[in-house]
């Protein structure tokens, strides 16, 4: 398997300005749009806390529920992913059977998801270098901005239109929309189709070694890995540990991977 080493601005900037390439693909979140350092069980158990607030106007659902089932739920749905039963996983179908399991009624959908998205709002800020180089690229050739993500188009362009707004009107692959994936790699050949190019004249740049580099190279495309800092990477994945450890003490996951 070939090793990729992390790209500079400089070179991506040249390369992706080069006359091979025709098209230039960004991933979104970690990418254009920088998370807090926290692994995505802890970020399960904010948004929970979150909706359980929200909730709490109308109805009477404490946080610790809202999370247990939430990880019961997200557990199963990539199950289903990962052994073929489902192309994707989708918000709608996580939410409404977060709603079912936690006995609440139908008008409570709009509350858990809107609570969701506004707080993928807060977590995030954007990557204003990088997001200098996608502007510049812009003027001479297509982007788009690529993402495996349950949530909806509507709600990234809505979270693109906050933090990166001279970037909300570029065109989006979405996985949940797609039903397709980078990390199965046929987000990436949805993209070709899209865009009309040979899939070799594709720049694709994301931070995620082997959904944004090895299975984008395995589509035909240029691939470029631009990783968070090697310090983010240490943090994240010491808490994540920690926070795997408390919950599997606590009985709350199994051998969630």
């Amino acid at each position: 398997m070939a090793e990729y080493k992390a790209t500079s601005l400089k070179d991506l900037r040249r390369d992706a300005l080069s006359d091979s390439v025709r098209a230039v693909s960004f991933d979104l979140f970690d990418t254009l749009l920088l998370r807090r350092c926290q692994p995505e069980l802890s970020r399960l158990g904010d948004i929970a806390a979150a909706q359980a607030k929200a909730l709490s106007i109308s109805f009477a659902i404490k946080a610790e529920a809202l999370y247990r089932a939430r990880l019961k739920i997200q557990k199963d749905a990539f199950e289903r992913v990962k052994h073929g039963k489902s192309a994707e996983v989708t918000h709608a179908e996580m939410i409404c059977s977060l709603r079912q399991q936690c006995n609440l009624p139908p008008e409570a959908d709009h509350i858990l998801t809107q609570a969701e998205i506004e707080w993928e709002y807060s977590a995030v800020k954007s990557n204003r270098e990088l997001i200098t180089l996608c502007t510049d690229i812009v003027a001479h050739k297509p982007v788009i901005l690529t993402s495996d993500m349950y949530l909806p188009e509507t709600a990234l362009r809505a979270i693109l239109k906050q933090q990166i707004p001279e970037l909300a009107s570029l065109p989006l692959a979405v996985s949940s929309d797609r039903a397709a994936t980078k990390r199965s790699g046929k987000l990436f050949h949805w993209l070709t189709e899209h865009l009309g190019v040979p899939s070799s004249a594709i720049l694709h740049t994301g931070d995620n070694i082997h959904s944004d580099v090895r299975m984008a190279a395995m589509a035909g495309l240029e691939a470029r890995w631009l990783p968070r800092s090697h310090m983010y990477r240490a943090i994240l994945a010491l808490r994540d540990t920690w926070t795997r450890y408390h919950l599997r003490q606590r009985g709350w996951i199994a051998n969630l991977p």
